[in-house]
């Protein structure tokens, strides 16, 4: 196990004010075309750009050792209680940690996972603040591969020091939906390109990506901030989840 701790109990929700999670960071993936346009003058990408509000998912990540700010954390975990029936809800027997450590996720469209009790599962999860809190949790299940992973931060990636492994490779795709007023600024929606191919989802849309099975993927938040009239507020923000249901 690697613990790396300046960070107590973790808790995050759907909120980014709330998130108690991760790094202020570069992000190392590749971006689609040039970035950012100056102006609010890119042209609206019709129904696509309209927020259609359907893929939203909240988790609560619960470790009593780690203490707030900044986490870099890798475990080996047997799965005490698995509840599947409508996300994923977890009690786990971890390395390191002194009560049982709880994960419980919730997602609209709703998933289930393949995991059951007795099961060993790896935990990489990133934290780091305290001027806004981005995090980022990866759960494999040993014999079966990546499960889930959340991000909910500035960036998609976080520092290549933490050496967290994403799911897929993710890029931000600019310049294809008007801004719109925000409480911080103006808003530009944002999609999501998948492996570099053709496959993009958009801010608020939820997609099943890749060959068959597949990967699902919510994109709740994919947001680029322009004109910003907040303090200690950053330019993007990023909230996804992203599940495996058989394997890899």
């Amino acid at each position: 196990m690697r613990l790396k701790l300046a960070s107590t109990t973790f808790c995050a929700s759907a909120l980014l004010s709330s998130a108690c999670v991760i790094s202020i960071a570069d992000d190392v993936a590749e971006d689609v075309g040039d970035g950012p346009t100056e102006d609010g003058d890119t042209e609206t990408g019709g129904d696509e750009c309209r927020p259609v509000g359907g893929a939203t998912f909240s988790y609560v990540f619960n470790w009593e050792e780690l203490e707030p700010f900044q986490s870099d954390l890798e475990a080996t975990c047997e799965v005490l209680t698995a509840d599947v029936a409508d996300g994923l809800a977890l009690s786990l027997n971890c390395e390191g940690a002194t009560a049982p450590v709880t994960i419980s996720v919730t997602a609209s469209p709703t998933f289930t996972a393949p995991v059951e009790v007795g099961d060993l599962v790896s935990i990489h999860y990133v934290f780091d603040g305290p001027w806004w809190f981005n995090s980022h949790l990866r759960l494999d299940v040993q014999g079966q591969g990546h499960l889930l992973t959340i991000i909910d931060g500035d960036a998609l990636n976080p520092p290549e020091q933490y050496g967290f492994a994403p799911p897929l490779e993710l890029s931000r795709v600019y310049d294809q939906c008007s801004w719109e007023d925000g409480f911080c600024g103006q808003v530009e929606r944002l999609s999501l390109a998948v492996g570099g191919g053709d496959e993009a989802v958009f801010d608020g849309n939820f997609e099943v990506v890749g060959d068959d099975p597949g990967t699902a993927l919510w994109v709740d938040t994919a947001e680029l901030l322009h004109e910003v009239d907040c303090t200690d507020t950053p330019d993007e923000w990023f909230r996804l989840l992203i599940v495996n249901s058989g394997g890899e």
